[in-house]
């Protein structure tokens, strides 16, 4: 007796007359087939059977249908539409109809794998698998697995499979199938199931899209890309959607070989298919599986040799970041450096090499952002790469794109710090290479590798801080675009980041004054950029100066406001080592930086009196001699100094200023006069150089640059003057050098409106026989690279006549001229809060580079409070004003005059130096230095233009009071405040049996034992 559900099955097949019939679509007799699917709804259970006679019947018929048995092939395709309708109506029981579904399609692909009618069918029945399924059984199911991955490689066939007679719209039917079927395997659950082996799917899958999109031409794939991003909505509703639908209402497509009415499809429909897919593919996978996909993209290009289609690998690069999820799209980037750094073992730069730092390139290019990138990691593994290559050989092909690599980093700011630590990342990568060398060779080894890495750091470095406003300048629509947007953008850019800061910067000054030209002269060109887009341009004021202008402001806002310019802040101490550097540039006669392992003694650095960055002083010095502070006194024999009182001062607080740089204070001292003997290490566009980051310098910066500069003009002037016997070598160069002050004088005069020192400077200029400075240097584009050939030198013309008119002993411009015309200027004096004579006291300071260096390295307070020796040593250790400590140091002593004294005078901030330190005058002035070591000609500058002209005696009680202002007498505070304090105190004093105060006496008197 027949079983129900083979009844049912059976009364399913059309009769076999009609299913021989070769012109009719054949399908299962749609009466039985209603009646099979609702005893399969209502009956779970007997889907597993039924599965089994169907799959039986399947094996039985494709068996014969591969041999061309046409009746054969009728009964697999109405057995394919019965699954796909049991699949529809038991969507909540698929899994017990699953195993003999797939098995069912495995055995149709194997016997008529070319069948493309037969093809389309087994396509739509999958399709529905796949939108119903959950994925449980893909991976926990060893042999379902397998045959899961076997299908995907049918239809992966089918994706790229290629007409044998020409047919093209035939080949097109074929793709479009595999396509199809390819789509819903990425929309299905199974996809991303955990028990899945994604890797094994991406293998398979990424291959087919790869070899459809490699094949055809970059610009349709331009195209149809545009197309998707117009219409993003795929033409098949239900596969762009049915994920986000509940499974209830999930539907199946079904797939056609061919529509009636319609033309074939072209070569345009499989890209933008192919297309859809990849774009689905990507936004479905995680940032480990992202990583996975490219590992399957590596693998392609390596088994097809696909690496020299530099084009086509920096788009799919492009797109893959773009299509990711936005906070998976980091993966892209990090999966390239890391492939770029399994390639380091090859020394010839390969196809691989040139396209993985392209795509790195393009991607950090992008429109598309990226987030949770890290970009520190990033920039050292390519600063590591490129040094690397280049000390194994310095015209190596891949720098070029190594640089561009780098300096894309900047192209998105990620966050606001970003800009200023890759920039701190370069540098030391520069200040190594320069101090140290390239690894494994040392400073003097492979000196062409060494000198190639600081080029090409330096390039990369511009080019990091230009990358941000290059990107928005691309793609622009037309020149009122670009007016109208210009503003608000670069108001935005400078928002959106830090810039960044001098004290980073300072570490490179030493390259100025590198042995190789072509390393000074890219170094100049960086510094040029950094002063004018990464310094805060200051702004001179505008008011006129006079009773009418300083009432605008009070005078404490205004010396608030000048403070960093006359004590100095981390930009005046830049532009001090900046100086430092030029003048070493223009008057050493050797260039470049002296061993950088010094000996113990220090003698080069205590000559400065600063210390660097690899010797740094030690916190705890004085501890070893049990606190003894005559042990120096004992060993020298000299008497107590006040430089003793200073470091006791300083010692107080463990506060570690910022250090000299390491190559700035291995640079050769540079002498007072120019050297007569030897050839010449500079050269004319040395001095172009020099004049350009001069300019730039007192045009972004002009109130700071002219403190900074005009003494080392000076000084600089000064070193032309003497009797020389060197030849025209050396004439030439001691006449560059007063061009280039005269031309510094003449920028200087331009800008503060000093029409005395202009005509001063023309005069001079026009006494100059020659003038080698008044060309441009030329401009270069990176239109083809941001890495040029290094420029080379130009010498000296000594064939010109020396000139005898020259009196050599005299000073190029009268100094005292100088002085006198920019201390009264209206406009200098404004800007500096100084008058004439602390203008003149200040500008005429002797220079020295020795001081330039000092001065640009941060003091710390001078001006501080040692701690309590009762505090516990928690409390010793923290440097900033913490009203936290109140809970580490309980102390039970009373409090004293001294505690008092100290709360009403105040106390110096340590965790702000720049503040005004109030100066104590009764119990810690023994800790204190003196006046004359503890006030710089600023500071004395500074408080005499903030207490000058007060008009009331309110005014003078918030004056600032220096120790100098107290030895000689001038601060006098006033009466009723002072009559105050010394109430208090006597009251505490002449009580000193109180029992209910906690005042502890200064000075406890001797209690005397009474005779009994």
């Amino acid at each position: 007796m027949t079983s129900n559900h083979i009844r049912l099955i059976d009364a399913c097949y059309p009769a076999a007359a009609v299913l021989a019939s070769p012109a009719n679509d054949h399908k299962p007799n749609p009466q039985e087939l209603s009646r099979l699917t609702y005893y399969a709804s209502n009956r779970p259970g007997k889907l597993t059977k039924l599965g089994s006679v169907l799959e039986k019947r399947t094996k039985a018929d494709a068996r014969k249908a591969a041999t061309g048995h046409f009746k054969a092939k009728a009964y697999v395709v109405v057995t394919l539409a019965i699954f796909k309708a049991l699949a529809t109506e038991c969507k909540n029981d698929l899994g017990l109809l699953a195993p003999a579904m797939l098995a069912v399609i495995e055995t149709t692909f194997s016997s008529m794998p070319n069948d493309l009618e037969v093809s389309a069918k087994t396509a739509s029945v999958f399709t529905a698998w796949a939108t119903y399924t959950d994925g449980n059984l893909v991976g926990a199911e060893g042999n379902m697995t397998k045959v899961y991955l076997d299908i995907l490689r049918h239809f992966a066939r089918l994706s790229t499979a290629s007409s044998k007679n020409g047919d093209i719209e035939a080949q097109n039917k074929t793709r479009l199938v595999g396509l199809a079927a390819l789509t819903s395997v990425v929309s299905s659950n199974a996809f991303l199931h955990p028990s899945a082996n994604f890797a094994s799917q991406s293998n398979i899958i990424l291959p087919a899209l790869l070899t459809v999109l490699s094949s055809v031409d970059l610009r349709l794939l331009q195209e149809e890309y545009a197309a998707i991003k117009a219409h993003p909505a795929s033409s098949s509703p239900y596969l762009a959607q049915f994920q986000t639908r509940p499974q209830a209402e999930r539907r199946a497509t079904s797939i056609h070989v061919h529509v009636d009415g319609e033309k074939g499809p072209t070569e345009d429909d499989v890209v933008n298919a192919t297309l859809r897919v990849l774009q689905l593919l990507c936004s479905r996978c995680s940032a480990m599986q992202v990583g996975q996909l490219l590992t399957a993209y590596f693998a392609f290009l390596d088994r097809n040799s696909k690496w020299e289609s530099v084009h086509f690998c920096c788009w799919f690069a492009e797109r893959a970041a773009e299509w990711s999820q936005y906070q998976y799209r980091y993966a892209v980037p990090t999966q390239l450096v890391e492939r770029l750094l399994d390639l380091q073992d090859s020394t010839t730069p390969l196809p691989a090499h040139t396209t993985s730092v392209a795509m790195i390139t393009t991607v950090f290019t992008a429109p598309a952002p990226l987030i949770n990138l890290s970009t520190s990691d990033i920039i050292s593994n390519l600063s590591a790469v490129l040094l690397r290559r280049v000390a194994v050989d310095s015209r190596d092909s891949l720098l070029p794109a190594l640089v561009d690599s780098i300096a894309s980093l900047g192209a998105h700011v990620y966050y606001a710090d970003q800009i200023q630590d890759l920039a701190a990342e370069l540098i030391s990568r520069l200040v190594s290479v320069q101090v140290h060398g390239l690894s494994g060779h040392g400073r003097m080894g492979n000196e062409s590798g060494r000198n190639e890495g600081l080029r090409c750091i330096l390039i990369a470095l511009v080019g990091l801080l230009q990358a941000h406003s290059k990107l928005l300048t691309q793609n622009r629509i037309n020149e009122d675009d670009i007016i109208a947007r210009l503003e608000s953008e670069a108001t935005a850019a400078a928002a959106k980041r830090t810039r960044v800061r001098p004290d980073t910067w300072q570490d490179t000054l030493a390259l100025l004054c590198e042995s190789e030209f072509g390393v000074r002269a890219e170094y100049a060109r960086a510094l040029v950029v950094y002063i004018k887009e990464e310094t805060l341009r200051e702004t001179l004021p505008t008011d006129p100066v006079g009773e009418l202008g300083l009432a605008r402001k009070s005078r404490l806002e205004q010396a608030a406001r000048r403070m960093p310019t006359l004590v100095g802040d981390t930009t005046a101490r830049f532009l001090h080592a900046l100086h430092a550097s030029a003048y070493t540039l223009a008057v050493a006669s050797s260039l470049g930086i002296a061993s950088p392992t010094p000996p113990r003694s220090q003698s080069r650095n205590s000559s400065l009196g600063v210390a660097t960055q690899e010797t740094a002083p030690s916190t705890d010095g004085d501890h070893g001699n049990g606190g003894n502070s005559n042990s120096m006194t004992e060993k020298t024999g000299e008497a107590p100094s006040e430089k003793s009182g200073e470091k006791a001062a300083r010692k107080a607080v463990n506060h570690r200023p910022r250090q000299l740089s390491l190559a700035l204070s291995l640079l050769e001292p540079a002498p007072e006069q120019l050297s007569q003997s030897g050839p010449t290490p500079v050269g004319p566009l040395d001095y172009q150089h020099l004049l350009q980051i001069l300019i730039a310098a007192h045009e972004q910066l002009p109130t700071r640059s002219l403190l900074a500069g005009v003494p080392m003009l000076l000084a600089l002037d000064c070193a032309t003057q003497g009797e020389f016997n060197d030849g025209s070598e050396g004439v030439s160069r001691r006449l560059a050098v007063r061009e280039l002050v005269g031309r510094t004088w003449l920028a200087i005069a331009s800008l503060w409106e000093c029409p005395e020192l202009n005509t001063s400077a023309k005069r001079a200029l026009d006494n100059l026989p020659s003038h080698d400075l008044s060309s441009h240097l030329p401009e270069r584009s990176d239109a083809a690279g941001l890495l040029h050939p290094a420029e080379q030198p130009l010498k000296f013309d000594t064939s010109k006549e020396l000139p005898h008119s020259i009196d050599w002993m005299r000073p190029f411009m009268d100094p005292e001229q100088v002085l006198s015309a920019l201390a009264n200027n209206k406009k200098v004096q404004a800007a500096t809060g100084l008058d004439r004579a602390a203008l003149l006291t200040r500008l005429s300071t002797k220079w020295t580079m020795e001081m330039a260096l000092r001065d640009s390295v941060e003091k710390s307070s001078q001006f501080d409070v040692p701690r309590p020796s009762s505090a516990v040593p928690v409390v010793r250790l923290m440097h900033i004003e913490n009203l936290s400590m109140q809970s580490l140091a309980k102390s039970t002593r009373g409090v004293g005059v001294g505690d008092l004294r100290q709360a009403l005078e105040g106390r110096s901030s340590v965790s702000n130096p720049n503040l005004v330190p109030s100066i104590h005058s009764h119990d810690f002035a023994s800790h204190q230095p003196s006046s004359k070591r503890n006030l710089s000609v600023a500071h004395e500058a500074f408080f005499a233009a903030a207490g000058a002209g007060a008009g009331t005696g309110n005014e003078s009680a918030f004056r600032p009071r220096t120790k100098s202002m107290l030895n000689r007498g001038t601060f006098k505070p006033g009466a009723a405040a002072g009559q105050d304090v010394r109430d208090v105190l006597d009251r505490i004093v002449n009580k000193p049996g109180s029992s209910g105060s906690m005042l502890k006496q200064p000075f406890p008197a001797l209690q005397k034992r009474q005779p009994g």
